[in-house]
Formats: structure tokens, sequence, C-alpha cells
């Protein structure tokens, strides 16, 4: 058991995930209203760190398989658009498609404030934010393209998938 007060376990996340869009009024906000476990001692909230990494976890629709020390990277809509074309600079995956996934609940999502949060780990499996969807032509190529291009990512998911030492299976989540 690891009990750190809220600011202490913000800045082991911080420490962890420089980037975060996560803050100590959001932490407080969730513990407030019991969505993260907590207890008071005297003006401070207690937590348990990996308790409280496990119930962000769940909360943001992380994959049990990343490990239970795993901590989500969680961004704002923006920022996750951001960190996502710096690292494939050709993605198709634009803040609005973003907010679409989040909208048709495809990607869980926090709001904090005005802002909605998202853990990038959302991002892993391609199928559950392709099927059943048409994906976003980003200007390059047209939609029948993409459409093309999609079907065979899903099918380099499925096989890389299949081929894990781990089993995962990806389902989307109904209601």
């Amino acid at each position: 058991m690891q009990l750190r007060t809220l600011t202490q376990a913000m800045e082991y996340i911080k420490g962890n995930d420089e980037n975060t869009a996560l803050n100590l009024h959001f932490l407080s906000a969730l513990a407030e209203n019991g969505t993260i476990t907590s207890a008071k001692h005297g003006n401070r909230t207690l937590v348990d760190i990996l308790l409280l990494l496990g119930e962000l976890r769940k909360i943001m629709g992380v994959p049990k398989i990343l490990g239970t020390a795993h901590i989500p990277k969680i961004r704002s809509i923006r920022d996750a658009a951001k960190e996502l074309k710096e690292k494939d600079s050709d993605t198709a995956i634009t803040e609005d498609f973003i907010r679409k996934l989040v909208d048709d609940g495809r990607v869980k999502a926090l709001t904090c404030g005005t802002k909605q949060l998202v853990a990038m780990e959302s991002f892993l499996c391609a199928r559950k934010l392709l099927g059943g969807m048409p994906t976003p032509s980003n200007g390059k190529n047209s939609p029948a393209k993409v459409r093309t291009a999609s079907a065979v990512a899903r099918e380099e998911a499925d096989k890389l998938i299949e081929n894990a030492a781990i089993p995962f299976k990806c389902t989307r989540e109904v209601g």
C-alpha cells in the first residue's frame, strides 16, 4: 500500500508522464464524487497510488494487458491529435475524428472543466476505432482508398493480435 496525498499522487503521475492533462483539481473532483477510492485525513485526501492507477485505467478504458503499474497517458483531444500527428505525420486521425469517436462511444473520455480527456492507449486498437465507421479522408486519398487502407490495417491488426504472446481481445463496448 502506497498512501499518498493527492498532491503527491499528482507529482508521481507528472514525474512519469510530464505531458499528462490530469491536474490536481481534476483528481480532487474524482475523489470528491467517489469515482476514485480515497480517504480523508484532516483536510488532506489520501489515495493508494496503485489503486489510483488501476481506477484511472478502468475509467479511461485502457487495456489490462499493459500491466498494473502502467500510468494511462491522458491527454486533451487537441493534444492527443498533435501527439498522434508527431508519431505518424500521415495519420488520418484529426481532432474532429477523435471527437466523433468519443461521441460514438468508441473512445472513452472524461470531462474536466470544458475539456474532454482521452487516454492515448485508446488508439492502440485499430479494430475498435475503425469497425463499422467510415474513416476520415486526410485530403491525400479518396474515401474509397482510405477505406481500402483501413481494411488492410484491420487485417494486419488481426494478425498481430493472433500472433501476440499474450492473448488480447479487443471488443466494442455496447451501451
